[in-house]
């Protein structure tokens, strides 16, 4: 949105600790840098998963697999507590618990018997010691014993190829034996990559062999097994020896893995600004790497098939959470974060009790949702302006375990607010009063006058005022008046631009500032609705200042509309994709004379993000002559230009032909024809 103006003069770079702006009527353009040659990336992170800062310095990247690493198997932390090679604490149980468990994060290790009855995974089991204390497993013929599954949770998928478990290699077992041969003689391995209800946290009904079964034998013969398959994506894997009655002894389980984690996420903390700032623009530096193997080096690729997904959102508060816990009456109860961190967890078979924790939501009052993701680095933030506090989250997917993408920094330019509240809203010129929570609608396709309410608020700190109004109106629109002021007046705006969807008004003639005593803009203007829903985003700007345009909030602008936001629907139940094919003449004479010498076909498309639109021309038996366009669009006008020709540029003899559009979504096929004849 923030296009109006070439703003940047004074850039100042900062990190995790933000300066206030001294001077709040200052002209400045700020950045907050993270990564590279910034702020680095672990000390603003809230979630890391999948991902690390050391191998190309100051940036991050997926963590890499290599062929002799269990990833099982990570540094103790300082209470001795088991971490995978990814440095996330076990959970040795299925219902992993407290603060620091998350689900889809920490990897999880469990056992279940026949009668599904779940318990913790030995621990020894993955401790890295084979020759530790020993769970010794005894199946007796006819009966049920415990620990016949044992299921891996690596918290969020892995390109895994080799399984490998053994028995102690040394020592004399309670009969006489040697430890190292009472290895299992059945076993069955088996992974899956998405969850089930029974692979997440509800009670298992039975016994499942996962997704992908991956081997199976009842007569091993080898002490140390070691099964090894091409590298897969999984997150779940189980090891079974529940198909046949046996005594065994189990020292370690080790599971390998070669390549890149394919689906990575990084989420930052709150960023305090400081004050409530304007965003300007959001920059970022990533690069695609691919390997042709397991032995190559990974090359930088501009083609590899990863994808960087990133997203912002704003709020009013530290907090984009509400917390609740559940009351006496059994509803939901709000609470701080503290006292809900303190609260117990509802029990798995008692269910929910008083003063249990219950759901945590997202705080839509005062915070934005997740934008939509950007696609090109120096795209305008879509998160709401005139807020405090930052967020942002990414995710870095690949498609082939032997590529990556490496991700240097992202910088976000912010600036001082012009106004310290903006407000806007939208209604119908002569439509009557709505009902209370209703939204304006008109019909789809036509010309339609609209109004515009703008209400500033200038506070305290008085700030700069503005003299730009921008609204997107998607389609062309058509300006029809200006007022400013309260009562509004009437004014002559400096200038008017319409173009691209885009409607901008300047008025530095009539400034609205503090000083004005202006603090009501309403601009009427004509144009078309091309989808079942339009919200017409907009946002004020200074024309000779250097600070961030600021973006218009739903709400309430005016006493005298009633809608309380910037959306208009329309009052149709259906659209036609087609709305209007209009044609320039009704003959075509392509004789060089200056009139009706070609066709202009202009074509509305209504409702739809993207179709294939193919517009030719046929003569009467079907056959095509020309092609006027063959390619991808969405809603809104375009225009093409026929001259009489067919694809070889000869002239069509005189006669009647077939003009024919054809629009091809996911859902439907639209297509409308029309008779052009001909003439010399």
């Amino acid at each position: 949105m923030k296009t109006l103006i070439q703003h940047l003069s004074l850039v100042v770079a900062v990190g995790l600790v933000l300066s206030s702006v001294s001077q709040p009527l200052r002209a400045d353009v700020r950045i907050l840098h993270l990564g590279k040659n910034g702020t680095p990336w672990t000390d603003v992170a809230e979630r890391i998963i999948g991902l690390e800062d050391t191998t190309a310095f100051g940036s991050i990247q997926p963590q890499e697999l290599f062929a002799n690493q269990n990833i099982l198997l990570g540094p103790p932390t300082e209470r001795q507590e088991l971490t995978s090679f990814f440095g996330y604490k076990w959970a040795l149980e299925k219902v992993g618990r407290g603060a620091d468990f998350e689900l889809g994060v920490n990897p999880r290790f469990w056992t279940a018997t026949y009668s599904s009855i779940y318990h913790g995974g030995p621990r020894n089991l993955i401790d890295g010691d084979p020759n530790s204390v020993i769970k010794v497993i005894n199946v007796p013929v006819g009966g049920i014993g415990r620990d016949q599954l044992y299921t891996f949770d690596f918290g969020f998928p892995v390109p895994i190829n080799r399984v490998v478990f053994f028995p102690p290699d040394n020592g004399i077992d309670e009969l006489g034996g040697l430890r190292k041969q009472r290895f299992p003689r059945a076993y069955e391995i088996s992974a899956a990559l998405e969850p089930t209800n029974f692979l997440l946290l509800t009670e298992e009904s039975g016994f499942h062999t996962l997704d992908r079964l991956l081997s199976r034998t009842f007569f091993n013969a080898n002490r140390v097994v070691e099964v090894e398959f091409p590298t897969q994506i999984f997150r779940f894997l189980r090891i079974s020896f529940n198909l046949v009655a046996q005594e065994y002894l189990l020292g370690e389980i080790q599971i390998f893995g070669e390549g890149f984690v394919p689906v990575t996420s990084y989420r930052s903390v709150i960023l305090s600004l400081d004050e409530p700032v304007n965003f300007g623009r959001i920059h970022w530096n990533f690069e695609k790497f691919s390997a042709v193997d397991s032995e190559s080096e990974a090359l930088s690729d501009p083609d590899a098939p990863v994808n960087l997904i990133l997203e912002t959102r704003t709020g009013r508060d530290d907090s984009p959470r509400v917390y609740t816990l559940l009351n006496e009456i059994g509803a939901e109860e709000i609470v701080d974060m503290t006292t809900f961190q303190r609260a117990p967890e509802p029990s798995i078979r008692l269910g929910a009790r008083p003063g249990d924790k219950e759901s945590i939501q997202d705080d839509l009052d005062n915070w934005s949702p997740w934008s939509t993701p950007y696609r090109s680095p120096g795209e305008l933030l879509r998160s709401p302006d005139g807020r405090e506090f930052l967020q942002l989250q990414f995710r870095i997917e690949s498609e082939d375990h032997l590529s990556y993408g490496r991700l240097d920094s992202i910088s976000i330019e912010y600036s001082p607010l012009l106004v310290e509240s903006l407000v806007g809203e939208v209604g119908l010129v002569g439509a009557g009063p709505l009902e209370p929570g209703a939204t304006p609608a008109a019909p789809a396709g036509v010309d339609t006058t609209f109004v515009y309410d703008f209400l500033a608020g200038f506070g305290p700190r008085g700030r700069l005022g503005f003299n730009v109004v921008r609204i997107s109106t998607h389609a062309d629109a058509q300006f029809t008046k200006l007022e400013i002021g309260d009562p509004l007046v009437e004014v002559v705006p400096d200038s008017v631009r319409s173009e691209a969807g885009e409607l901008v008004v300047y008025f530095p003639s009539n400034k609205v500032s503090r000083t004005s005593g202006s603090e009501r803009v309403r601009v009427q203007f004509r144009t078309k609705l091309l989808d079942f829903s339009t919200h017409f985003l907009a946002e004020v700007a200074e024309l000779d200042g250097e600070n961030l345009p600021q973006s218009v909030d739903p709400g309430n602008a005016s006493e005298e509309l009633d809608s309380d936001d910037i959306r208009v629907f329309v009052d149709t139940p259906s659209l036609d994709v087609i709305s209007s094919l209009d044609l320039s003449t009704s003959v075509l004479t392509p004789n060089g004379d200056g009139a009706n010498d070609v066709l202009q076909v202009d074509l509305t498309l209504l409702g739809i993000a993207t179709s294939k639109t193919k517009i030719g021309v046929y003569d009467m038996s079907g056959r095509r002559l020309r092609q006027l366009a063959d390619d991808d669009r969405g809603r809104g006008a375009s225009r093409e230009v026929w001259d009489g020709r067919d694809d070889s540029g000869n002239l069509v003899p005189p006669g009647t032909y077939l003009l024919r559009v054809l629009v091809e979504t996911d859902n439907s096929t639209a297509e409308e024809l029309r008779v052009m004849p001909v003439v010399y």
